[in-house]
């Protein structure tokens, strides 16, 4: 369940913050910790400098980034609503 940690980007992406409030709650009914997720704010935009905050802000032995590299091919075009552009992006951003 992802949990962005950022609390100054959820609270500019209402639907995020939700998202993560509810996840909280949830897993804490289980018993449950989460680890620090990110990524899920910058979804489809996640460049270099972008992934090098994330990387440089974790201050935690365990963390999850979640990244969508790929090749802006048409047969990946059934996959996004929104293109796929960001697809060689984050795959750039991946392996620099």
């Amino acid at each position: 369940m992802p949990t962005e940690r950022n609390l100054f980007k959820k609270l500019f992406n209402p639907s995020y913050l939700l998202l993560s409030i509810l996840a909280h709650r949830s897993l804490k009914r289980c018993g449950k910790k989460t680890i620090p997720f990110y990524g899920l704010i910058e979804a489809g935009k996640l460049d270099v400098p972008t992934l090098k905050l994330i990387i440089i802000a974790i201050d935690t032995s365990i963390a999850e980034i979640m990244i969508h590299p790929g090749y802006n091919l048409h047969q990946n075009s059934d996959y996004s609503a929104c293109g796929t552009d960001y697809l060689e992006v984050e795959l750039k951003s991946a392996t620099d």
